[in-house]
């Protein structure tokens, strides 16, 4: 008969955490309408638009406060999104590789 060691047993967490995350953003709710409007006039707001001149909303200021850190998150996960798909590890429109690709060569 053998026993458990509950030492070895807590070893393997730190590999499923990943795991959890997944799941927990999985089984989140989808963002609602009302969310996403404040959200995106937060955006828009960093982007340079005047908030109740450009952008007109009936929720007081600190709700496009509290919303900023997450617009900046979200322009910046954009940018690295699209830096990544600007590489040369994109195909051309027709099926093939890229001039570039093609004619590239170290040095």
């Amino acid at each position: 008969m053998s026993t458990i060691n509950p030492a070895g047993a807590l070893r393997g967490w730190p590999a499923l955490l990943p795991v959890l995350f997944f799941v927990l953003c999985v089984l989140a709710p989808p963002i609602n309408h009302d969310v996403a409007a404040v959200l995106t006039f937060s955006q828009r707001w960093l982007a340079g638009e005047r908030l109740y001149v450009d952008l007109i909303d009936v929720n007081p200021p600190l709700i496009y406060v509290l919303n900023l850190l997450p617009a900046w998150l979200a322009r910046g996960a954009q940018r690295i999104t699209a830096e990544r798909l600007s590489t040369n590890w994109t195909l051309a429109p027709e099926g093939g590789l890229s001039n570039a690709q093609m004619n590239c060569s170290p040095g």
